[in-house]
């Protein structure tokens, strides 16, 4: 499925080369993993094993430039698709399901509807806000910043000001 020097997304983690595979004894079983390496973390290794499904499906290929590229230069002109929640519950299921989807699209409307709401109408936001808008910025940053080739801290600037 994955080879060795592919550029992918995993969860949190974000952007990761795979290395390859490996072959790993845990309680005495013998797996095969794949063996990835998050770009942005100098000495993090992250260990996926290539049978289950469930890990497998939070590794997705990073977007291609002209994607990430689209995506900020619509950045002014993007109107988020979601409505501030306040109902605090509900509200942080809803970041969990955004920030947990991976999405980069989804992830930037988050980012602008906190940034519109925080910027543009004054309000303060809520220690969960604030924590869904650093782990929307960081996932999306990273990921144009590799995509596009380039620095990470200029994407995130252009992303911190929309």
């Amino acid at each position: 499925m994955y080879k060795a020097n592919d550029a992918v997304i995993y969860g949190f983690e974000g952007v990761c080369i795979i290395t390859g595979k490996t072959e790993r004894i845990i309680a005495d079983k013998t797996e095969t993993y794949y063996e990835l390496k998050p770009f942005y973390s100098k000495n993090a290794i992250v260990f996926i094993p290539v049978n289950n499904e469930k890990l497998l499906q939070k590794i997705r290929p990073v977007m291609p430039s002209h994607e990430a590229q689209s995506l900020l230069d619509s950045a002014d002109s993007l109107v988020s698709e979601f409505v501030y929640e306040d109902n605090e519950i509900s509200r942080k299921q809803m970041y969990r399901d955004i920030l947990h989807s991976y999405d980069c699209t989804k992830l930037f409307h988050l980012i602008k509807m906190l940034h519109y709401r925080k910027n543009v109408l004054g309000k303060k936001p809520r220690l969960c806000d604030e924590r869904a808008l650093q782990d929307a910025e960081k996932a999306v940053s990273e990921e144009i910043a590799y995509s596009l080739g380039r620095p990470l801290a200029d994407i995130k600037n252009i992303i911190h000001q929309i």
